[in-house]
């Protein structure tokens, strides 16, 4: 994917995204091909491998960038707990309800699932400081693999809980208390 910052192809880039989430209001994402996102921003073939590798990129691309100011946002942070990053998502949500709501119109559920995951994996670290300890990698992998789903699932549920309580059931779920009626002692 282009890196540079040449004001040109910065625009291409940009045109090459919006062309595929127009196209995207139009048509089922596995009908959309690269020739019809290059149709419809009146660019080459060429131009768009030089961004872009696959439709899929252009995606990729464009969650990494509405993600972004929020990383920033809680990198600044000493510390995070879960309720943090759970507030986070639902502004995340919020913000860009449009964009999510084409994505769920035939796009891979994977492409949002790997960006959050990717989002999570480097705020987790903070978020285990917070409780004065550090995980190992099946921990963190654990941890943002589960979160990943649910908070795909939340994105897809019409009938969202708030933040706050996700954030508690989350908690709940994490320390085993939304398991302990279901294990028997002996």
């Amino acid at each position: 994917m282009y890196e540079g910052s040449n004001p040109v192809a910065v625009q291409s880039g940009e045109w090459l995204i919006e062309a595929l989430f127009a196209l995207l209001k139009e048509n089922d994402y596995s009908k959309i091909t690269v020739r019809d996102i290059c149709r419809k921003a009146d660019l080459s073939r060429q131009t768009f491998y030089n961004f872009f590798d696959t439709k899929e990129d252009i995606i990729r691309c464009c969650l990494r960038g509405r993600l972004e100011p929020f990383l920033q946002m809680l990198r600044t942070r000493e510390a995070l707990s879960l309720q943090d990053i759970i507030r986070v998502f639902d502004s995340f949500q919020r913000q860009n309800a449009s964009l999510l709501e084409l994505l769920q119109n035939g796009s891979p559920a994977d492409i949002l699932a790997d960006e959050i995951q990717a989002f999570l994996d480097e705020l987790l670290p903070s978020a285990y400081a917070l409780s004065g300890r550090t995980g190992n990698k099946y921990e963190y992998d654990f941890l943002s693999g589960a979160l990943t789903r649910v908070i795909v699932c939340w994105f897809h549920d019409t009938d969202r809980v708030p933040p706050a309580e996700l954030s508690k059931e989350l908690a709940n779920l994490i320390n085993g208390r939304a398991f302990r009626s279901c294990v028997k002692n002996k």
